[in-house]
């Protein structure tokens, strides 16, 4: 099984200089679609069988109402489960430059199940989980960028792991350990999850990657048979891309 993880970063195409904020900062407002027909190109290349977005444009006014992966749709994928980042009752929700910021997961198959869990604490609180096949749940999860916020997540998430119903996980996601891996190491420890980057390859930003935030993290019955950090100039992230047999 394939899975592709990336940051799409609402669609803007900035790869991470400071300096397009100056003279590309208008893609704030309206991303237009480059990134997205990106985005399709590298999926049709790669094939991959569930994808994970963060940050990703569920449709508002930057998108005329349109979702982000509606060009993945008519492309041999289906929407498993899609939400907006921030608790049902957040002021964030009704901002009109946040109201469609969300997280999705697609897929070749239809999934048996998908739901939606919010953390207690954050302004982005949201984790996506999919049952991916019969042994396997995938969780997608962006976390905080306060690094107190961040650290009760990571607890909540190790909970919501080692209470999962299926024998083995996958957890894909921007997890904005600006500290550093170590940030990882309780989850680690309490849930026997291991990061299939194992060589540590930064993936941020994208245009010359210097700290490594976004991870899969995956159970001991799941094997990686490859492990990649993509290349595609389509967000400040890098993709991820993982193989495994199932």
């Amino acid at each position: 099984m394939r899975i592709l993880f990336l940051n799409f970063g609402y669609g803007t195409g900035l790869d991470g200089r400071m300096l397009q904020y100056s003279w590309k900062g208008w893609r704030l407002l309206h991303p237009g679609t480059g990134a997205e027909e990106r985005l399709a190109q590298a999926v049709q290349r790669l094939s991959p069988d569930v994808i994970g977005l963060a940050e990703v444009d569920s449709g508002s006014f930057r998108t005329a109402s349109r979702p982000q992966w509606q060009s993945l749709l008519g492309k041999g994928y289906r929407l498993a489960i899609s939400e907006k980042k921030y608790a049902e009752h957040s002021r964030f929700r009704q901002t009109p430059l946040m109201s469609g910021n969300a997280a999705a997961i697609l897929s070749k198959e239809r999934l048996p199940e998908s739901e939606a869990f919010f953390f207690s604490c954050g302004a982005k609180r949201l984790v996506l989980r999919a049952r991916i096949s019969e042994k396997t749940e995938l969780f997608v999860v962006h976390l905080a960028l306060g690094k107190e916020t961040r650290s009760r997540q990571l607890s909540e998430l190790s909970a919501m792991i080692r209470g999962r119903s299926a024998p083995e996980a996958i957890v894909a996601g921007d997890f904005n350990t600006l500290s550093g891996f170590a940030e990882l190491a309780s989850l680690l420890s309490e849930t026997g999850l291991a990061s299939a980057n194992t060589s540590h390859e930064p993936t941020f930003p994208f245009f010359k990657p210097s700290k490594e935030i976004d991870f899969f993290l995956h159970t001991k019955g799941i094997i990686p048979e490859r492990f990649e950090t993509l290349a595609d100039p389509i967000s400040d992230h890098r993709g991820l891309l993982l193989d495994f047999a199932d």
